[in-house]
């Protein structure tokens, strides 16, 4: 319980409230928000001599003197400080997924609830499957709006528990579960985990859930997350925060209305143009929303509410995209953190597959180039040609600098560097550093790499090699090794 009151805390300590909570405490030691269960934490960090424990809940907490002693907080004090090994986890039985590209106070934080609805008779949860909460530069900008309220008014009960209150998208105008009563429910969504991966450098996350299926045409809802971890490109000054793309792809026979929402956190300001939402805050720090659907999107901007404690609420904004499809329909989102002054832009590229989907993420002197489902043959996008189900490449002064593949077994650039496989890798990740290639390959036995001639080391999972240039062999060589049947050909 402890390690997950790690990972589910904000960069800057207070917790996501999902389903409900009332702020309840048997007995209150010490003011603190009722979102922040840093007390616990500390206290369980003296108690069990966990250095990463006590890196999360930071300063000493006066509940551990209370519970502990003076001995307790002693043993808190002498307890160096670890920084976690990795930076993203899910947990299986509750499937709350929480990604981050480090542990600071400005660190970006994904967390995506996609397991059951809940427990026993679910009581006390939410519609909230796959919904998604975001920080980033220090702000919680995509937040939970909490619960408010168990019996003091249905109506708002009944709001803050419906799907249409949370970071996910609702069908039809309709909740994906539907509540009978405050504290029960006739019908419940369950999610589930379709696909998670940790690379190096990224997360990827398929995940989907069945609560539409109770409509006269069904809908299945599948939900993807592509979470690139930038930080600073080897051997640049050039800042790029990470970012977050969120893929949603319904299935269905007839024609449906769909609205993709995303609550923002009450001090944000927000104005849409066109596809795109620009939410600032008062420290200057900006989050753009950008959507594309199969035909051209329109953001809005709607007022709601949000509680950060039960019995008071505050009035805020919400993000909404809204289509209407017939079939099979796919949209997706861009969330992109930005300093003050900084411009960052999202486009659409074109592809040659009316599944897939390009798109080109740009600031300053640096690009990104995104494909999205291509599992079948190689499509080409700007400098990049790739197939799988993402594949992802960063340009420096168009230059190749770093780039990941999932599923695919292909990745080429147009400045030199190719990667092949006989069968598709399950993930990989390549970087150029000062020179030298960095490759991590999950899966796959046999594959062909291809740089520049400049090129003199290279790592492969860790692993360094010299790279040896020769040149190319003749059409006799290749007769030779013909003729000699006992020699393999390489």
């Amino acid at each position: 319980m402890i390690t997950h009151l790690l990972w589910s805390a904000r960069p800057h300590g207070s917790s996501p409230l999902l389903g409900d909570d009332d702020g309840g405490r048997l007995i209150v030691l010490g003011p603190r928000e009722p979102n922040d269960f840093r007390d616990t934490v500390a206290t369980a960090a003296a108690l069990f001599g966990r250095g990463d424990w006590k890196r999360a809940a930071d300063k000493a907490a006066v509940e551990t003197l209370w519970l502990l002693g003076p001995g307790g907080l002693k043993r808190y004090d002498e307890l160096l400080r670890a920084e976690p090994i990795v930076s993203s986890s899910i947990f299986d039985e509750s499937g709350c997924s929480v990604m981050r590209d480090g542990w600071s106070k400005s660190s970006s934080y994904v967390l995506m609830d996609c397991g059951p609805h809940g427990s026993l008779s679910c009581g006390h949860s939410h519609a909230d499957a796959l919904s998604i909460e975001f920080s980033s530069l220090g702000k919680n900008w995509i937040i939970d709006p909490g619960t408010f309220t168990y019996t003091g008014n249905p109506e708002l009960r009944d709001w803050f528990r419906s799907t249409a209150a949370h970071n996910t998208v609702t069908v039809d105008g309709k909740s994906q579960s539907i509540t009978a009563g405050p504290f029960s429910w006739k019908h419940i969504a369950n999610a589930s985990v379709d696909v998670h991966v940790v690379g190096t450098g990224f997360d990827y996350l398929e995940a989907s859930h069945d609560g539409y299926k109770k409509l006269a045409d069904p809908v299945k809802h599948s939900r993807t997350i592509v979470f690139p971890k930038t930080g600073l490109a080897a051997g640049s000054r050039v800042p790029v925060n990470s970012y977050l793309i969120v893929r949603d792809s319904f299935v269905a026979s007839r024609e449906h209305e769909y609205a993709i929402r995303f609550h923002l956190a009450p001090e944000c300001s927000a104005f849409a143009i066109d596809n795109q939402v620009t939410v600032t805050e008062p420290g200057g720090r900006r989050l753009y929303i950008t959507g594309f659907g199969e035909s051209p999107a329109q953001a809005q901007i709607t007022r709601c509410w949000v509680s950060r404690a039960y019995g008071h609420r505050q009035p805020s904004l919400t993000v909404v995209f809204e289509l209407t499809g017939k079939g099979p329909q796919r949209f997706t989102t861009f969330i992109t953190p930005a300093w003050e002054g900084q411009s960052i832009a999202v486009e659409r590229q074109p592809v040659c597959l009316a599944e897939a989907d390009g798109f080109k993420v740009r600031s300053d002197q640096v690009f990104d180039i995104v494909l999205i489902n291509n599992e079948g043959r190689p499509l080409s996008c700007g400098p990049l040609t790739a197939d799988g189900r993402v594949a992802w490449a960063r340009f420096e002064a168009n230059l190749f600098s770093r780039g990941f593949l999932v599923h695919g077994h292909k990745f080429e650039t147009n400045d030199g560097f190719a990667f092949r496989s006989a069968a598709p890798f399950d993930h990989c990740t390549f970087r150029d550093n000062d020179g030298r290639t960095e490759c991590s390959l999950n899966g796959g036995d046999w594959f062909r790499l291809k740089t520049g001639e400049q090129l003199r080391r290279t790592a492969i999972d860790g692993i360094p090699f010299e790279v040896c240039h020769s040149p190319a062999p003749t059409a006799e060589d290749v007769w030779d090794k013909v003729q000699q049947p006992s020699e393999a050909i390489n």
